[in-house]
């Protein structure tokens, strides 16, 4: 029984030994197995990872842990130049975490890194100018990035021709060119939302907005206007001649060539004038060169006080005149010898000095018209420093009487206003700025002087009485004026004593020649013999040589004044020598004299001073 049962313990032994082998080796089979799988999954991972960091940076390295931190780091240049692109915006969302973001601006030298992350799906790269960039990463990496500036062009062309526009300035913000002889342009690094414009001399400016598109054409208006001013005649450049288009003037020089810059759309009114010509206006349609050709012009006209011009008989008699002889002027008192506005002005002065005492010009637009219409050259007559309503009202403005220390007064009991107040300037001026909008062809001032008839040297300044202060004074009156009735197209005028053409002095009161020819078309010398009380160099007697007195003193007055701008246009006497003198009668025999040596001495026409506004003497020739 022992036996038997230790038999059989070694059979269960050998069974248990012989049944175990089996099961290690089958054990050991599972765990090579596994840990080939294991080997395989670990290498795919390392060439996966190695190969896609391999395709975004030519140094790049796998340094990613899946289960540490991600690092992105690199650097942002321009792909043309490779610059860095500093303030670049590097951006990575992060993979399974609905889209979380972390950003960093490039640095000085492109650089930039961002940390802190578990896992990244992608990265994207913007910077302005250029083509924004994204592509998808798995793990940690160093990348070089190079991004594309968006480039944007175009053509320039003229809208009228459409021919291309040479040397336009093309500008995007900080982004320039210049357009090349086909009128093409070039912008690299151009941002979208800012509005594209674009510049060329002789053309209105022109803008666009910049959406995003790679061509962009643009077209310019032309807004210049050129040409030949000449004579109709003689076909020679006229020189000093205004074109104006608005408050846009230019003035020709010696070849008689004008440029008008900045003007509106087509079509719009051109008006050429110059001293001695015709004024024209014309309309002007889609051209850019337009030559004008001018036909010679001098006035002769008939003069209306600030009473005649409103006498239905005075009025009527010397637009008959006019229409039936070669008279084709005439001078009206707008402000006249007492300061008094003949029309209602808008002038805001005139009101608070009470200057509208009697409105004799009722309808002064309606006036204008009927003139106009009639072909009639207008002159608005403005008597400046005899102003009484001015200084009496204001009398810091008026020449101060040293014995009373109130306005100093003429012999006419007039008061006069002080020429150096700059106050008194701007009102004259502004009236006269009314009047060429009304319509006046030519604004002439008249007591543009300082006092003579009365106790003068009683009379008190703002500034001290020297001949260097009353020349700079009037100089700088006429030069204000000037500038500020130049774009309102009008001519120009002064009248001065018959005597300034002889004397080179200022003769006391301001008015001399050469320095008032600087600002104005026209001068008038009031040329009447009856006021050449101490004749002139061989004719004692004036009145009783009205030819030679004119001759002679016009004669002088033109070579004066050969080379300026300024032109001689005499008043003539048309009324008897004074009552107090000889009281000689002027008719027709002398007012014909004094024409004709108005026109042998060089004159540019002549006006007519009648203070009784009749003009029945005579002396008039056919049209």
């Amino acid at each position: 029984m022992r036996i038997r049962s230790r038999d059989t313990s070694i059979t269960w032994d050998k069974r248990v030994v012989s049944s175990s082998r089996p099961v290690r080796r089958r054990a050991m089979s599972r765990l090579l197995a596994l840990g080939l799988v294991l080997g395989v999954l670990i290498g795919f991972l390392v060439l996966y990872f190695g190969l896609f960091s391999s395709g975004f940076s030519d140094s790049s390295f796998l340094r990613s842990n899946p289960f540490g931190e991600v690092v992105v780091s690199g650097t942002v240049v321009d792909g043309l130049t490779g610059m860095p692109i500093p303030g670049a915006t590097v951006t990575v969302v992060e993979k399974g975490s609905e889209g979380d973001q972390a950003s960093a601006a490039a640095q000085a030298d492109g650089s930039f890194t961002i940390k802190g992350l578990s896992r990244v799906s992608q990265v994207a790269v913007a910077a302005d100018g250029y083509e924004n960039l994204a592509f998808p990463v798995q793990g940690s990496g160093n990348f070089d990035l190079k991004l594309q500036p968006v480039v944007l062009s175009g053509v320039v062309r003229d809208s009228r021709t459409r021919s291309p526009i040479e040397g336009a300035a093309v500008s995007l913000a900080d982004v320039k060119t210049v357009t090349d002889a086909e009128g093409r342009y070039r912008l690299v690094g151009a941002r979208q939302g800012n509005s594209l414009s674009v510049r060329a001399d002789g053309f209105a400016n022109g803008e666009a907005k910049y959406n995003g598109e790679g061509e962009l054409d643009l077209s310019l208006r032309p807004n210049t206007l050129s040409g030949l001013i000449a004579d109709a005649g003689t076909g020679k450049p006229v020189k000093d001649a205004r074109a104006s288009v608005g408050e846009v003037m230019a003035t020709t020089g010696e070849d008689g060539v004008y440029r008008l810059a900045n003007l509106p759309p087509s079509p719009f009114t051109m008006t050429v004038t110059a001293p001695g010509y015709d004024r024209i206006s014309a309309e002007v349609g889609d051209v850019i060169t337009k030559d004008v050709r001018l036909k010679p012009f001098s006035a002769k006209g008939l003069y209306l006080t600030y009473y005649g011009v409103a006498d239905d008989g005075l009025r009527s008699n010397a637009l008959g005149l006019i229409d039936k002889t070669e008279a084709n002027a005439v001078v009206i008192d707008i402000k006249g010898d007492r300061g008094w506005l003949a029309y209602k002005s808008e002038v805001p002065m005139v009101a608070r000095i009470g200057a509208q005492q009697t409105i004799t010009i009722k309808d002064i637009d309606g006036l204008l018209a009927t003139l106009k219409k009639k072909g009639i050259y207008t002159i608005a007559r403005i008597v400046v420093f005899k102003d009484n309503p001015l200084a009496t009202a204001r009398p810091d403005l008026a020449v101060i009487d040293t014995r009373t220390g109130k306005p100093w007064i003429d012999r006419e009991n007039l008061a006069w206003v002080d020429p150096f107040q700059q106050e008194v300037w701007n009102y004259d001026i502004a009236l006269a700025k009314e009047a060429a909008r009304k319509g006046f062809d030519e604004i002439q001032f008249d007591y543009i002087r300082f006092p003579t008839d009365g106790s003068v040297s009683t009379a008190k300044y703002a500034r001290p009485n020297t001949e260097e202060n009353r020349l700079r004074a009037i100089s700088e009156f006429l030069a204000r004026a000037r500038s500020e009735l130049k774009p309102l197209n009008a001519n120009l005028s002064v009248d001065v004593f018959g005597y300034t053409c002889w004397r080179d002095d200022d003769m006391g009161i301001g008015q001399k020649l050469e320095e008032m020819a600087k600002y104005v078309d026209f001068i008038s010398p009031m040329v009447y013999p009856s006021t050449f009380s101490d004749g002139i160099p061989g004719y004692k007697d004036a009145v009783a040589h009205p030819y030679e007195i004119v001759y002679y003193s016009l004669k002088k007055a033109v070579e004066r004044l050969q080379g300026s701008k300024a032109r001689i246009r005499p008043w003539l006497q048309y009324f008897d020598d004074y009552p107090w003198a000889t009281g000689k009668s002027y008719n027709a025999q002398e007012i014909l004299a004094q024409k004709k040596a108005a026109a042998d001495a060089g004159a540019s026409g002549w006006l007519m001073w009648d203070p009784a506004n009749k003009y029945a003497r005579g002396g008039f020739a056919a049209p």
